[in-house]
């Protein structure tokens, strides 16, 4: 299975350029980790660490510059390739344990459920008239003690709605005040309804262990980057499971005298996947 991983992900990247906190993982998590491009160039968090939060919540401009840059890996569309090769290259003249189109439909399935989950991460509702929450936040129907979650710093406890004078205007606007652990932070409502989600859903009662730091939002960065790897190591996992099934071959059993018998007297005409099986 190693010898996959290397054909699947050619690309080398130092370890030095990972944290060193991530060093207890298996190797096999971190070869898909050290391969995918959107991670390749970590340090740049670090740059975070310096970050002072007055009027809200402000990150550097290289980090700024790292994200639009950020190419999206495609490792899932690799796969998908690997399984069509690998059907291409069995004996079309044996029975197929899993014929192309049921293979298509197992990497549709895969595919579905991955953006089911991506959707779901996003906070996006399936559809606006079934009434469900979603984890994106209007931060009006926030009460205060929830806790939130900010795309660029972490985990803090919603405050509350207050109108304050910005800097550059004379005229008052609504903040949201979030507590963190070192400290508390305002943003705009605007901004809030697009960098904030719910940390759990109202019915929900878990709360954090711990709150992010605004001086060190490098820690929220490695929690980040450790749940991605988390989750494309868990789908890369279920596709290699569908590949190791189509590579499975077995030879039929041999037809007894007594299983002919037992055939013949069937009342019904067999469909042609019966008589593929």
């Amino acid at each position: 299975m190693a010898v996959a991983r290397a054909h699947l992900f050619p690309i080398s990247v130092s370890e030095h350029d990972v944290s060193s906190s991530f060093l207890g993982s298996s190797p096999r998590v971190w070869r898909f980790f050290f391969a995918c491009p959107c991670h390749a160039r970590i340090k740049c968090t670090h740059l975070l660490t310096t970050a002072v939060y007055t009027e809200g919540v402000s990150i550097t401009r290289s980090v700024q510059r790292r994200e639009r840059m950020e190419p999206e890996s495609d490792d899932i569309t690799i796969l998908n390739e690997r399984i069509r090769r690998e059907q291409s290259k069995r004996d079309v003249s044996r029975a197929p344990v899993v014929d192309s189109e049921e293979a298509d439909k197992y990497i549709q399935l895969v595919k579905e459920q991955q953006r089911r989950g991506l959707q779901k991460l996003k906070g996006e509702r399936v559809g606006k008239e079934n009434g469900q929450f979603s984890y994106k936040v209007d931060p009006y129907t926030l009460r205060s003690g929830d806790y939130v979650v900010h795309k660029k710093v972490g985990i803090g406890r919603f405050v509350g709605i207050k109108l304050d004078v910005p800097k550059d205007s004379s005229n008052p606007i609504e903040y949201v005040f979030i507590e963190y652990a070192d400290g508390m932070a305002k943003l705009p409502v605007k901004q809030a309804s697009r960098m904030l989600y719910r940390y759990n859903l109202p019915s929900e009662s878990k709360r954090p262990r711990t709150l992010s730091k605004l001086s060190d939002t490098s820690i929220w960065e490695r929690r980040r980057i450790k749940g991605r790897v988390a989750i494309q190591k868990m789908v890369v996992d279920l596709m290699e499971l569908y590949l190791h099934r189509l590579k499975q071959k077995r030879p039929p059993y041999p037809k007894s005298p007594g299983m002919a018998e037992f055939e013949a007297q069937f009342s019904y005409e067999p469909t042609p996947d019966q008589k593929q099986v």
